[in-house]
C-alpha cells in the first residue's frame, strides 16, 4: 500500500521538506536542469522571485527528501474511497483531531483488502509516503 501526500499535507511539510533539504543535503542535492540560460540555485535558501526553482525542480527536491522517509502506520477516518476498477483505488483520510487529510492510493492488494470499507470508517493504514 501507498500513501499518497495530497498538496494540503504537502503544503503543510514544504518548510519542513525544505529545512531538511537544506540541513541534510548540503553540498550533496539534485542538480537543478536550467531550461534556460539561467543558472538554477541549488539550495531553497539561495532562490528568490527573480531566481524560482520551476515546478520540476520543487518535485524532483520533495521525492527526494520524502522517499527516504519510513513506512508507518496511520489512523484516520474514511471521507471519500473510491475503488475505480480492481487495479486501483483512491481513499482520503481524515484527522479525529485536526482539519488535516491525506490521500491514499493503492494497487492490486490495496483495491483487494478495502473491497469491504465505507465511508465513515475509522481505520489503521501501513503505508509508505511518495510525491510523484
Amino acid at each position: 500500500m501507498f500513501v499518497l501526500l495530497n498538496s494540503q499535507a504537502v503544503s503543510m511539510t514544504l518548510s519542513m521538506v525544505l529545512q531538511e533539504l537544506q540541513n541534510e543535503h548540503q553540498g550533496s542535492e539534485l542538480q537543478p536542469k536550467a531550461q534556460s540560460n539561467r543558472t538554477l540555485p541549488l539550495r531553497a535558501s539561495e532562490t528568490s522571485a527573480e531566481n524560482p526553482w520551476p515546478v520540476s525542480v520543487i518535485s524532483q527536491k520533495f521525492h527526494g527528501a520524502v522517499e527516504k522517509w519510513p513506512a508507518a502506520w496511520v489512523e484516520g477516518q474514511i471521507v471519500e474511497i473510491n475503488m475505480r476498477r480492481s487495479t486501483s483505488g483512491y481513499v482520503t483520510l481524515r484527522d479525529s483531531n485536526e482539519d488535516v487529510s491525506i490521500s491514499i492510493m493503492g494497487f492490486s492488494k490495496f483495491v483487494q483488502q478495502a473491497k469491504d470499507l465505507r465511508q465513515g470508517d475509522r481505520v489503521v493504514v501501513h503505508g509508505k509516503a511518495d510525491i510523484w
